[in-house]
């Protein structure tokens, strides 16, 4: 047996050498990479647009007791598809695997934005989800065709930058197509752009990559031995709790209690975008150059995402816009700390061969999160609002109303969005006898309570569950970057 031979059975499961590459012309890799990048920009921005249109959703559908579902179950599909679509790429290409994720997550656009009920959407949400999971691993795939293993760090640069760009560009974008058109448009938006990024793939010339690499089982325990892994991976999971439980419930408090439009709401989201994004300059230069260990800057970070939860569980219906956007923008500060001292960790103690397998574990948690953290925190949304609205409800109002309308309403807040719906509450409250009116405005103003009291709740508990980052971060290596990988 040769040398190079025998080195290529030692080599570790699952990983490629660092000559197993495609190597493209430069206008060819250009076009390739744009069409990779393109799609996972489609996919971010479709979920950051989202969540400034679910309040109006849930104002023209119903089904307030599921308001998170459709955003757990894009989560939980992009999880389920993620975790066989590296097969498929084996099985049957790159170029097809990001067809079929554009075409797939097409398909959920065009249904979701055509939903008559939440229950459909949910349902085509999960589609759409599937869809987006594919595209996301394609992306970690065209990584590992398309560099040597000592230029990946820049591919994933990029790809950093355009979830930041989606990140930003996302919340105002989603409230100011719900305000001018309707929601049903920030899902059917990708229609006309997914199929320009779709025919942009099939014009492109993959080569057949020779994957029989990739035929063996990854080495998963292999990196779940090593420790900064484990740390690194509860770090993400944790922060991406905070992450997508303030993104989707803070539009929630700004349209509802605050009174927002959707394009309002989203203005407001961008200092917790922004907060993510110098939060991991800021933590990277503190790596780099003040020598701080990553236990220390995770520690740190996770801590700032703690107070920002409890500052924002504080917010009432007094809150002005300008405390809301400084307490966002710390919960901001705290996840970008925390994401990207967990990623730089993982960089400098992960060896070269299993960084890739690494990262794309990682993306499979901060998923993961998503899909249960919405799940469990739209739970606790739904189960204190109920609860809170029984305790708050006066006797004297409670005998007076239909329980039927007043399970309507549990259903459906319209009446604290859409001011119509809440004149037509009260003429049909007045209708039923002297005091009628009173007894309208007396219920939108326990509902309104009921609501802020439920939203602070979520907060807590969110808080609750990002302060084990703390914990997370102790488990990491408390060395600088200074030494080589």
């Amino acid at each position: 047996m040769s040398a190079d031979s025998s080195s290529r059975d030692r080599k570790t499961p699952g990983q490629p050498d660092s000559q197993d590459f495609v190597s493209l012309p430069g206008r060819q890799l250009a076009w390739t990479v744009s069409a990779f990048l393109l799609a996972m920009y489609l996919s971010i921005l479709n979920q950051t647009s989202l969540t400034t249109a679910m309040p109006r959703i849930i104002a023209d559908l119903g089904g307030f007791d599921r308001y998170a579902w459709a955003s757990s179950a894009y989560l939980l599909a992009a999880t389920i598809s993620a975790l066989f679509a590296g097969r498929m790429a084996d099985l049957f290409g790159r170029k097809f695997l990001l067809i079929l994720g554009l075409s797939i997550f097409m398909l959920g656009s065009l249904l979701a934005g055509m939903s008559g009920s939440m229950t459909q959407l949910i349902a085509f949400r999960g589609v759409q989800g599937l869809g987006g999971g594919i595209i996301v691993v394609s992306c970690f795939v065209a990584i590992i065709d398309l560099f040597p293993p000592e230029k990946r760090g820049r591919f994933q640069g990029l790809a950093a930058l355009v979830f930041v760009m989606a990140a930003v560009i996302g919340p105002p974008l989603g409230g100011l197509i719900t305000d001018v058109l309707s929601w049903n448009w920030v899902l059917l938006m990708n229609i006309p752009t997914g199929t320009l990024i779709l025919l942009l793939t099939m014009k492109l010339k993959y080569p057949r990559v020779n994957s029989s690499w990739n035929a063996s089982s990854p080495n998963y325990r292999g990196i779940y031995r090593n420790r900064t892994v484990v740390a690194s991976a509860a770090l993400n999971f944790l922060a991406g709790f905070g992450l997508y439980g303030t993104a989707l419930f803070a539009p929630l408090f700004l349209q509802v209690v605050l009174g927002a439009t959707a394009t309002g709401s989203g203005g407001v989201l961008m200092p917790m975008v922004l907060g993510i994004v110098f939060g991991g300059i800021l933590s990277g230069g503190v790596l780099s150059l003040a020598k701080a260990g990553y236990r220390t800057n995770a520690v740190l970070s996770a801590l700032v995402l703690s107070v920002g939860m409890f500052l924002v569980a504080t917010l009432d219906q007094e809150a002005g816009l300008g405390r809301v956007m400084a307490f966002l923008a710390v919960v901001g500060l705290g996840i970008g700390g925390a994401l990207a001292t967990a990623n730089v960790a993982v960089r400098h103690f992960v060896p070269q061969s299993l960084q890739t397998l690494t990262a794309s574990t990682i993306q499979f948690y901060r998923f993961l999160s998503g899909a249960l953290g919405l799940a469990f925190l739209g739970s606790v949304l739904n189960l204190r609002f109920s609860a809170r609205l029984d305790g708050m409800m006066p006797e004297s109002l409670s005998r007076s109303l239909d329980p039927d309308l007043l399970d309507r309403i549990k259903q459906n807040l319209r009446v604290l969005i859409d001011p119509e719906a809440a004149r037509d509450l009260a003429a049909d409250v007045a209708s039923r006898g002297d005091g009628g009116a009173g007894m309208a405005e007396q219920l939108i103003a326990v509902l309104d309570a009921a609501l802020v009291g439920a939203i602070q709740d979520v907060f807590v508990v969110g808080m609750a569950v990002t302060a084990f980052a703390i914990l997370a971060g102790l488990f990491l290596y408390n060395t600088h970057t200074s030494k080589n990988d």
